[in-house]
């Protein structure tokens, strides 16, 4: 039995053209910008200045075989070039879009799969974490 996320949602996720949002009923974008060390012989103390950005972005849900074939069969043969991915955030008429598109340098793929049965007579939950090459466009 597989249980799904309302239509109503405040998250959206679909990767390489396959919408998952059913399959999730957790999902977390960040923007983590490295601080690099900016001091010099100049400097009085330490000085820091922003960097390149990493995105992560993880999402969970409860298993189901729609959503192992996306994201079990991709952790099992990584594809050669990158996924695209789109992800909706915020409550309807307020919604924020990340976009990356798949090319050979630009997009995600899957850097961590779990399944995780830890009561087998419960439901089994599943998650994922998605490798990104590039930054979105947002929209």
């Amino acid at each position: 039995m597989a249980v799904y996320k309302s239509e109503g949602s405040n998250l959206s996720v679909t990767y390489n053209s396959v919408d998952i949002t059913p399959y999730c009923n957790q999902g977390d974008v960040e923007a983590v910008v490295s601080e690099n060390d900016g001091t010099n012989l100049a400097s009085v103390a330490a000085e820091s200045e922003p960097g390149s950005t990493d995105w992560r972005v993880r999402l969970s849900g409860m298993l189901d075989k729609a959503s192992d074939d996306v994201f079990g069969k991709e952790s099992l043969s990584p594809p050669s070039t990158l996924r695209g991915l789109v992800i909706t955030v915020g409550p309807s008429g307020t919604r924020t879009t990340y976009t990356w598109t798949g090319s050979a340098d630009e997009g995600a793929f899957i850097n961590n799969y779990t399944v995780q049965p830890t009561e087998p007579t419960q439901l089994i939950n599943w998650q994922a974490e998605l490798g990104i090459s590039g930054g979105p466009v947002r929209s």
